[in-house]
């Protein structure tokens, strides 16, 4: 019917390898464990969470992987993965994003930071007028500019709270904080919105009317690069991002391989190491494939336009390519079938000459591909 949205039920299951089902009140994935003697109810928990002897869930939702120890009570909150609610703990109509231990008494209202211990019971200030509390990670509350009487202090708000800018290219990131990690492959269902918002000539999503998504991209992996946070909490934010501006998967695609290309062009010698440690966060959103195909096409493209802008070499296109090898970005099957497409020839792309004749800079990269893969199968 015209006017109505129709309500969201987690028992529709609409990622890929969500499992939740609902017994009475509760909408609950597989692999979780719910003690006898716990009080659950008009709540959902998602894989992997506990919850203990005499403990209380009412009216919230709990993320993957979350312990709620024995007689511990969470009401009418939201619990991100990865917490930990200590025994006899309570949470009142609070935000615990991941990674947190709650010890003591939380709430109401109060939206605690990733992975920040505070020291509970955390005092609520009045001036909020009861809006919610933020914490930002040193433990200071975060005010509004409403809440600051300007006229003590110098600088206006809207400069004093002003965030640093940061850009990939300004990042100096050292050996020791580059690590190799794993990451469960996670595939999502995104063919309805490829659809719906991809051209069919070219790839290319509509990139004017995303200026948001792109800048508030570009934001969130400069942080997560900078400093060096989990694939995991790097996706969550880049999924939420998604949500809020409605964009697909390809579009996600663009800004990672924008963010390895930055780092590729000012910083090569590290470009390796940092792309074995960040390839994972690709994965989360190449849903096939095909998408590992537009990844590379992605790179061609945006390498392209580097080009012409003047800050980059077509030879040095190739020692981009290796290091996407090299550093698990694409798999070896997937270079052949890129390098033997149409659209790595320049069909049907807007800047198709362009594309050609870098296709034709990279023969030598596979060339060098090729006598590596003869080699490994001589010494097997």
């Amino acid at each position: 019917m015209n006017g109505i949205t129709a309500p969201f039920d987690p028992a529709m299951n609409l990622e890929i390898g969500q499992t939740y089902s609902k017994r009475q009140s509760i909408y609950r994935e597989r692999n979780v464990i719910i003690e006898i003697s716990a009080e659950v109810k008009d709540s959902s928990i998602a894989t992997g969470s506990i919850v203990g002897n005499d403990a209380t869930v009412l009216n919230s939702v709990i993320g993957r992987h979350v312990t709620i120890s024995d007689k511990a009570v969470i009401i009418d909150s939201i619990i991100w993965d990865d917490v930990v609610v200590g025994e006899s703990a309570k949470v009142n109509a609070s935000i615990v994003t991941n990674a947190n231990n709650i010890n003591g008494e939380l709430g109401p209202k109060v939206v605690l930071p990733l992975g920040f211990e505070l020291q509970l019971p955390v005092p609520t200030p009045t001036t909020l007028n009861g809006a919610f509390t933020v914490y930002d990670g040193d433990g200071n509350v975060v005010q509004n500019d409403d809440e600051v009487d300007e006229e003590d202090n110098d600088i206006p708000m809207s400069q004093s709270h002003q965030e640093p800018t940061l850009t990939l290219g300004t990042l100096n990131i050292t050996d020791t904080e580059i690590s190799d990690i794993g990451s469960d492959s996670e595939d999502e269902d995104d063919s309805f919105s490829r659809r719906r918002r991809r051209s069919s000539a070219s790839g290319f999503s509509d990139i004017g009317n995303n200026d948001e998504f792109y800048k508030e991209a570009e934001e969130s992996l400069t942080r997560a690069f900078l400093e060096n946070h989990s694939i995991e909490n790097a996706t969550i934010e880049l999924k939420t991002l998604r949500m809020a501006t409605n964009v697909t998967f390809h579009e996600i695609r663009e800004a990672i391989v924008s963010a390895f290309l930055d780092v590729y062009l000012s910083s090569p010698g590290k470009a390796e190491a940092i792309f074995k440690r960040w390839h994972g966060l690709l994965s989360k959103f190449e849903e096939d494939e095909e998408a590992e195909m537009d990844t590379l096409l992605v790179t061609q493209r945006m390498y392209s336009e580097k080009i012409r802008e003047g800050s980059a070499s077509r030879n040095n296109f190739k020692g981009l390519l290796r290091v996407m090898y090299m550093g698990d970005v694409v798999e070896e099957e997937t270079f052949y079938r890129w390098y033997e497409s149409e659209r790595a020839k320049g069909v049907g792309e807007k800047w198709g000459e362009d594309m050609a004749t870098l296709r034709r800079s990279a023969t030598s990269f596979m060339d060098w591909l090729e006598n590596a893969e003869e080699e490994s199968e001589d010494s097997t």
